[in-house]
């Protein structure tokens, strides 16, 4: 059986918490996992999205929305970076960009990639 559900490294905390009847910290990101775990995927709570970046290579910013993932390469260079689009239910792999076919995707997802990013001050672009 495959499951439909999305998570990040940030899930454990919440997921080894609950296990643990930990309370969970209010400020974090992270959902427990547990209940696709024990197999009750209907319970299972979602996130809206999951966004990342990477300082390191030119800069590098994703989010995922659905079945969809947006890709933001050389973010630190804004006239010079590249979005690329994917669908994750037909090509996980990621091998068939389509940015181009689907450019309404791209402007929807680069809104909310945007506004996701919070400015390092460790890390400045």
């Amino acid at each position: 059986m495959a499951l439909r559900a999305t998570f990040a490294f940030w899930d454990f905390l919440p997921t080894f918490a609950e296990i643990a009847g930990v309370k969970t910290p209010a400020n974090i990101d992270g959902i427990s996992m547990l209940p696709t775990l024990l197999g009750e995927e209907a319970m299972q709570k979602q996130h809206s999205y999951l966004y990342w970046e990477f300082y390191e290579l030119g800069g590098c910013q994703a989010i995922c929305v659905g079945d969809w993932k947006l890709i933001r390469l050389n973010a630190k260079q804004p006239k010079e970076s590249k979005l690329e689009l994917y669908n994750l239910r037909h090509d996980p792999g990621e091998l068939f960009d389509l940015s181009q076919q689907y450019p309404e995707v791209v402007a929807s997802l680069q809104v909310q990639l945007d506004s996701a990013r919070t400015p390092s001050e460790v890390f400045k672009w």
